[in-house]
């Protein structure tokens, strides 16, 4: 229902989506730890010509909370766009680190 409103209000309405916009969309998915979905919302807001913010990098790698590997390609793709990361950032890559029972990984993110 969420992304139905999202596309009547862009395509009906003339409403230009904005970062909050796609960040409430990124929110839910992060509920079902669907990734993919919030992966391509993600990559649409870019298309939008939005860059996303550390705020938007944080929703995206709690989505993925459940693979290790892809949450620390995401911090390191979020560190190469020049995104600085937060504690929220740190904490969501503690989160999905220790949900791995990956000891290194811990370890890893304990590091940085």
């Amino acid at each position: 229902p969420a992304r139905l409103l999202f596309e009547e209000v862009r395509s009906e309405r003339g409403v230009r989506p904005r970062h909050h916009h796609f960040n409430a969309l990124i929110v839910a998915c992060t509920k079902a730890a669907d990734g993919a979905t919030a992966q391509g919302l993600f990559h649409e807001m870019q298309e939008e010509g939005l860059v996303p913010r550390e705020i938007d990098w944080n929703v995206l790698i709690q989505c993925f909370r459940t693979d290790f590997a892809e949450c620390r390609r995401l911090f390191e793709a979020m560190t190469g766009n020049k995104v600085t990361p937060s504690e929220e950032t740190f904490a969501a890559l503690l989160q999905s680190a220790s949900g791995s029972l990956q000891q290194q990984d811990v370890q890893r993110v304990l590091s940085e």
